[in-house]
């Protein structure tokens, strides 16, 4: 553990400095990769439109050119929602500071099923509330001013729905040579299984992810984690007052300030009231990283058959592993440096401040000793 934190930072300080050398002299930043609608479930041939894109760029930095049609004939249409030419959206946060995570993010512009009923939902992707939380959703939208006053749904309503969504990372500032990564967050149901078969039904898959759920806070805790039941569009009466994607999602509890002792990582739990689940309905946009919880195996007897249960739901209590991937890890120990950093600084500061106002009592207690001094010098003198 001790030889992989050197090797690690080691590796930070170099790419730190080819950053610095690459701004001298003069080389551009990597390109951000902008969230998109895709067409069709494979995306090789966006990943190589990309490269051609960017070998062009790389000829000729001169010649400003304009956005070229998809292979399909029709333009891609973005769907992350934020982008404006006048604005420099590439800029780096400064090392020093927290880095946020901000994916682009895609799905297919062809949802994998179409007009699925809330009833659906319910059943087959285990979205119990997914009406409810809609209708939760719409109403503070609608509350904050972002939408007009709509109808709510109900689980006769159909709903197009996505199994799959793309999330795309920009090279993390403290180690640029990383290549650009692409998180994959599925939601697909179990498959129909016939009467006649002897087979077991083969279970659902259904990611595990981070979202933003506190944007006052810094590092990790400046999100949460969820499980990605459902990626869905509003009926047909509500999608032209909001066409992008939402997302059902069971809720864990808020990352503790302090590690597991046992393993140095971050813990969570499911999210409960009374017994009950707690869930929400999230735009996609809110999606930041996929992530993996472990469960904590020592709360199950020793005979637990663990192939037969779907663990993320049985379960109570899970470990976040951040050493499933180097950006994960990275990410996570960079947030953990600048936190340790922070808190020394404060300590810094509350010690300074108690120095100074040590400082100030004892000034003020060497001006009332000199005073009383002087009161005795003119008494003894009018004694005199």
């Amino acid at each position: 553990m001790e030889q992989m934190i050197w090797f690690i930072q080691r590796y930070e300080a170099i790419r730190i400095h080819r950053a610095y050398m690459d701004r001298y002299h003069g080389l551009l930043d990597r390109d951000r990769i902008d969230g998109e609608v895709v067409y069709g479930e494979d995306e090789e041939h966006l990943l190589e439109q990309r490269n051609t894109e960017r070998t062009e760029q790389e000829i000729d930095l001169d010649n400003e050119q304009d956005p070229e049609p998809s292979e399909d004939g029709e333009d891609e249409s973005n769907s992350s929602g934020d982008e404006d030419e006048d604005k420099d959206t590439n800029e780096p946060a400064p090392t020093g500071q927290c880095m946020d995570l901000d994916p682009d993010w895609s799905v297919s512009i062809k949802p994998t099923v179409s007009c699925v009923t809330g009833h659906r939902l319910v059943q087959s992707y285990g979205a119990v509330d997914i009406v409810s939380r809609v209708n939760d959703w719409l109403e503070e939208t609608i509350a904050a001013g972002l939408l007009s006053p709509l109808q709510f749904v109900t689980a006769d309503h159909s709903f197009d729905v996505w199994h799959k969504v793309y999330l795309y990372h920009r090279p993390l500032v403290f180690d640029p040579d990383q290549q650009p990564r692409r998180d994959t967050i599925r939601a697909k149901p179990a498959p129909p299984v016939r009467e006649s078969s002897k087979r077991d039904a083969p279970p659902g898959t259904f990611d595990t992810v981070l979202f933003l759920g506190r944007p006052e806070e810094t590092g990790i805790f400046r999100y949460r984690a969820g499980r990605v039941r459902a990626i869905f569009s509003l009926p047909s009466h509500l999608y032209n007052s909001y066409p992008d994607p939402l997302v059902y999602l069971d809720l864990f509890a808020p990352f503790p300030k302090s590690l597991a002792v046992s393993h140095g990582v971050y813990t969570t739990e499911r999210d409960e009231y009374r017994g009950t689940r707690r869930t929400l309905v999230i735009p996609v946009a809110w999606l930041v990283s996929a992530c993996h919880l472990a469960p904590v195996f020592g709360q199950f007897p020793h005979d637990f058959p663990f192939e037969r249960h779907d663990l993320l739901s049985v379960s109570k209590q899970f470990f976040f592993n951040h050493y499933s991937n180097h950006f994960i890890f990275g990410l996570v120990e960079h947030w953990r440096r600048v936190e340790a950093k922070a808190d020394q600084a404060k300590v810094a500061r509350l010690r300074e401040i108690a120095d100074e106002a040590a400082h100030a009592r004892s000034k003020a207690s060497r001006v009332r000793l000199v005073q009383a001094r002087r009161k005795l010098e003119r008494d003894a003198g009018n004694i005199q």
